[in-house]
């Protein structure tokens, strides 16, 4: 890694880490029209590819649509119910998200910030009143309880109650999506 890397806090080397992945990944991949960000420390339900597949287009349409996630902060067990329900929120929940090439090299590269990325992404400077669109019952499930700005209490406090869809039956190929 370059000195300013290995010298840097977590949420520098995180952000660095981010954008270079970002830059690359459209690179090296030039006819992608969006690229799905994860987490090592993920799981994902068995529909979680067809989810992104099915509502990503979304995007193309709707001008106040930002992002797609996979992730609901308010997705706890026993609270959710709809797998095909979908929300929208101006506050990026991150934790498996897809991102549109044309927003990242047209809008995000740019100005991608030094640290604290998944924090400017939530700023209204940079969403600039578009949402994120996310479902109702989570597609990824954080698995991590070890990390740069993770231990076991603030994993237990923030994730351990979150469901997320295991059913392997479920698919999106039918319409069965509901957006509020």
């Amino acid at each position: 890694p370059p000195p300013a890397f290995q010298s840097a806090d977590g949420a520098t080397r995180i952000a660095m880490h981010y954008k270079y992945a970002l830059s690359k990944g459209f690179e090296l991949f030039p006819a992608a029209p969006a690229m799905i960000i994860v987490e090592d420390d993920l799981l994902f339900s068995p529909d979680f590819l067809e989810y992104f597949e099915q509502v990503a287009p979304i995007l193309d349409v709707d001008e106040s649509s930002f992002l797609v996630s996979a992730w609901s902060d308010n997705g706890y067990k026993g609270k959710v119910d709809d797998p095909y329900a979908l929300r929208r929120t101006e506050f990026f929940p991150g934790l498996g998200w897809l991102l549109p090439r044309c927003l990242y090299l047209g809008e995000l590269e740019a100005q991608w910030p030094t640290a604290h990325w998944d924090h400017w992404l939530r700023s209204a400077a940079i969403n600039k009143g578009r949402e994120i669109i996310y479902p109702q019952v989570p597609r990824t499930f954080h698995n991590g309880v070890r990390g740069t700005f993770m231990d076991q209490g603030t994993h237990n406090r923030y994730f351990r109650d979150i469901a997320y869809n295991q059913n392997k039956l479920l698919s999106w190929k039918a319409d069965h999506t509901s957006v509020s």
